[in-house]
């Protein structure tokens, strides 16, 4: 049984929200800071590919991201926690007590379990601003850390509406269908989410799902990350 099928047999008492297909075009290799970051700093990546009117192929440029890692069954309540730590850090729990500004998206990378109890592994990230990417403050929480993240090509899902774990992981899966069904070499032991907005956003609310090519060197050994990241947790 694949990892993301075991993600959505624990959901499946919970209906997937119903996704409004996105108000704005898809960003394109031109776009210095797309719609859907709302004029805060994101990662920058360029367009590859458009694969559909939904799904890119993008790269990743690499960077420092602020992370922590959550562990249980529950997509929500673990996003909750890990936000709320990387909101102290950035609100000045770190060393210089620093105000850091608040950036997009907010990514998680979400590791299935494949055992008998299908507890999953979950790492929320905030992008660190441009302005601090040279020397992020360090954290005072032991349960936040500075990530640096490799670059990456991650097959992108984008999809609009009010975006809840039974949804990203209903994407997760028809994504993840849709690039094996058409040849397409890919991750499959893990996955991230991205949202880019506010509670207070109410319209034009966009959110994505990644999955990450295979080669080269399989993303750099990309559960090299997430596996050293449970280890500290």
């Amino acid at each position: 049984m694949k990892p993301i099928v075991c993600l959505l047999l624990l959901c499946a008492a919970s209906a997937a929200l119903a996704a409004r297909p996105a108000s704005h075009a898809p960003a394109t290799a031109n776009d210095e800071s797309p719609w859907f970051c709302h004029d805060l700093d994101c990662p920058k990546f360029t367009v590859v590919k458009n694969i559909t009117d939904d799904v890119q192929l993008r790269r990743y440029a690499a960077g420092k991201w602020a992370s922590t890692v959550v562990t249980g069954v529950k997509y929500d309540k673990a996003v909750a926690t890990g936000f709320w730590r990387l909101f102290k850090y950035i609100s000045g729990n770190n060393e210089p007590q620093q105000k850091v500004e608040m950036t997009a998206p907010v990514t998680v990378r979400v590791i299935p379990s494949q055992g008998p109890f299908c507890e999953d592994n979950f790492t929320i990230s905030f992008f660190v601003p441009f302005e601090f990417q040279s020397s992020p403050p360090q954290p005072s929480d032991e349960a936040v850390y500075i990530e640096d993240r490799p670059a990456l090509e991650v097959f992108v899902s984008s999809f609009g509406g009010w975006a809840t774990g039974s949804s990203y992981l209903s994407q997760a899966a028809d994504l993840t269908e849709m690039l094996e069904d058409a040849g397409h070499d890919i991750i499959t032991d893990h996955f991230y989410t991205a949202g880019y907005d506010s509670p207070f956003r109410l319209l034009n609310r966009h959110n994505e799902v990644w999955i990450l090519a295979g080669k080269p060197s399989q993303q750099q050994q990309a559960g090299k990350d997430g596996a050293a990241a449970v280890a500290a947790a």
